[in-house]
């Protein structure tokens, strides 16, 4: 598949997509549910094909999803694409490319409304540059594994992770977005066509098979048919690694038997500092990586999570080190320094974070990102001054490439904090903040979590009448009625008065009096 400056911000479901001029096509200039027109074809497989559309009212592009016609009456699968339409909405994370719409065409068949992400495939910039240096490496896998710990948080499991399902989005700053695409992607039976990147011949070879998912990228429980869970997911992230740091297949097999073969087989992987050639390469990436393709799910690393944790850290290093790499997390790489020092002491993950980055509410979110963004620049103002004043090599003053590491592993820790604390102030979806609640509950240190903060975190979580009235009288006790809206969300059906039904009966009196006070003291305020 040749690369495009725009890249379709999803995959068609079923195959790889190749490109398409689009002439003659019947569908160009069509508006659907009269409001999206269909402006150029960008690519076609063997399920569907993928336009660029515009919003009419909007002026906005987005990427739209089709339904071969043939295939239009099927309602396997158009009950498939529903649900990957609904897998796709229910994630709102930075790292995934979202679902905007979904609906009936007129003739059958359906379409999906993808957001459009302009950039490459993590299989374009594989084919064009061969292999990419495995600070930039950790710094992608780690935008990865942030989209799967939160599509595995709300039971989601992507089953066909792969390069051609990873995009690269350039940014102003010089690093790059990653957007995943197709989660909860559909398959039909028998006639799911599969395909494998084959680097080292330098083709792609497309072959029909009855599996569910990519050989090559699958689990070996999965590709046996087995029951998967999120580690399968883990698997292929593994596999990506490994293939985009040595730049070649990891798997030999010029046949899917043969490649299923090798993996079910116990086939040893090869060393990936001499394969790719890369001395520098460090030893707990190449640990890491091994663990995530244990033939055995129990071990691999427990979560997506876990991964992500790690790969920030290894990508983080290399940052403050001055090597050529993607800043993680918008860090901007302190040039100058030659060499990476020694990790410190690895401390305990924090809890697997299922909720993702993107928070909704706009405005009411702006004051945790100024947080996030103040600590950030907190961290690179005082490493540049200290880089400046005095540039050190690594030889002469190990302690200030330590100081300047942990640092920006606080930073980091301090916007993921920040990031879910936005999601329990205001996300709507029920399971997203008690992921939240979970995670700020178990954040170390425990005294960086405002009281107030836990306090909703500990109510989100509550169950049962005894548990639900300490849980409020210490939300009251901490007098922030900015906490009003979360608490709303938390008692649906509290103070909506001609609800015959009441599920919170036994706080009903303490949750309106909470909010009726808070009421009362916003008024006076204004």
């Amino acid at each position: 598949m040749s690369s495009a400056p725009r890249s379709v911000a999803e995959t068609v479901a079923g195959s790889d997509v190749e490109g398409a001029a689009g002439a003659g096509d019947p569908w160009i200039g069509r508006v659907i549910a009269h409001r999206y027109k269909v402006v150029e074809r960008l690519a076609e497989g063997g399920m569907g094909t993928v336009y660029i559309a515009e919003h009419l009212t909007l002026g906005k592009e987005v990427a739209l999803k089709t339904i071969h016609p043939d295939l239009a009456g099927d309602e396997e699968l158009a009950e498939r694409f529903a649900r990957e339409a609904m897998a796709t909405a229910k994630l709102e994370h930075p790292h995934v490319a979202s679902a905007l719409d979904y609906g009936r065409l007129p003739e059958g068949g359906a379409f999906l409304v993808m957001q459009l992400v302009r950039g490459p495939s993590l299989h374009d910039v594989l084919d064009r540059e061969g292999r990419v240096s495995w600070p930039r490496a950790c710094a992608i896998g780690a935008q990865v594994a942030d989209a799967l710990a939160a599509a595995h948080g709300v039971g989601i499991i992507h089953r066909d992770l792969k390069p051609e399902n990873v995009l690269l989005e350039p940014r102003d700053d010089g690093s790059e977005l990653v957007k995943v695409l197709d989660f909860g992607i559909a398959r039909i039976g028998d006639d799911v066509v599969t395909t494998m990147s084959t680097r080292t011949s330098g083709h792609r070879l497309t072959r029909r098979g009855t599996v569910m998912g990519t050989p090559g990228y699958m689990a070996p429980e999965q590709a046996l048919g087995e029951a998967i869970d999120a580690r399968a997911d883990i698997y292929a992230l593994g596999i990506l690694l490994w293939e985009s740091i040595a730049g070649q297949a990891l798997w030999s097999g010029e046949t899917l038997t043969d490649i299923v073969a090798e993996q079910l087989g116990g086939k040893k992987i090869a060393a990936l500092r001499e394969t790719s050639g890369d001395p520098t390469l460090p030893a707990e990436l190449e640990t890491l990586i091994g663990q995530m393709l244990s033939r055995h799910p129990d071990e691999r690393p427990e979560s997506a999570a876990v991964v992500r944790d790690r790969l920030r850290d290894l990508a983080l290093r290399a940052s403050v080190a001055g090597a050529r790499v993607t800043p993680p997390a918008g860090l901007v790489a302190l040039q100058g320094l030659t060499e990476a020092p020694a990790l410190p002491a690895a401390s305990p993950p924090p809890a697997p974070d299922p909720a993702g980055e993107a928070w909704r509410g706009g405005a009411r979110r702006t004051p945790w990102v100024l947080l996030g963004a103040l600590a950030l620049l907190l961290f690179l103002g005082t490493g540049i001054y200290l880089w400046r004043a005095s540039p050190p090599s690594p030889e002469q003053d190990p302690a200030l490439m330590r100081e300047i590491f942990e640092r920006a592993q606080a930073a980091t820790r301090a916007e993921e904090l920040n990031r879910q604390i936005g999601l329990l102030l205001h996300e709507d979806s029920r399971d997203l903040r008690r992921a939240a609640s979970s995670y700020i509950l178990d954040y170390e240190p425990a005294d960086e979590v405002p009281d107030r903060i836990r306090a909703l975190a500990q109510l989100e979580l509550a169950s049962g009448c005894d548990n639900l009235r300490a849980a409020l009288e210490a939300v009251r006790e901490a007098g922030d009625p900015s906490l009003r809206e979360a608490v709303e969300r938390r008692f649906p059906l509290v103070w909506r008065r001609g609800m015959r039904r009441d599920l919170y009966r036994c706080v009903r009196g303490q949750v309106g009096a909470l909010l009726d006070a808070w009421q009362g003291a916003a008024a006076e305020s204004e």
